[in-house]
């Protein structure tokens, strides 16, 4: 309950600052946007031989490259074949009876 009260004296100051300030921290916000937009903006790639990519088409496809391998499976798994194959162990009638007495 202390510690509600306190965050909500906090968001309560920081809208007082708000408030008064108005305007004058419209410089302030804008800048560190601006600042924050280019720092985060990718304007290089360097492929995989070393060479530095610029062309932002370029490193639109590297990306799209880069994640189609990453997230794509080459020979999907067969789900009939693997559940008849023994990639999962079976469960004896005994052993599920002692699990069950166990849990008891």
């Amino acid at each position: 309950m202390v510690l509600d009260q306190i965050e909500m004296l906090w968001m309560q100051k920081e809208r007082v600052e708000a408030i008064r300030d108005g305007d004058r921290n419209t410089w302030y916000y804008h800048t560190s946007t601006v600042v924050r937009r280019k720092v985060n903006r990718i304007e290089m790639l360097q492929e995989g031989e070393g060479n530095w990519v610029s062309d932002s088409q370029q490193i639109s496809r590297m990306v799209r490259t880069f994640f189609v391998g990453l997230y794509y499976e080459e020979q999907p798994l067969d789900t009939t074949e693997a559940l008849e194959g023994g990639l999962f162990p079976h469960i004896t009638g005994a052993r599920n009876e002692r699990w069950q007495s166990l849990l008891r």
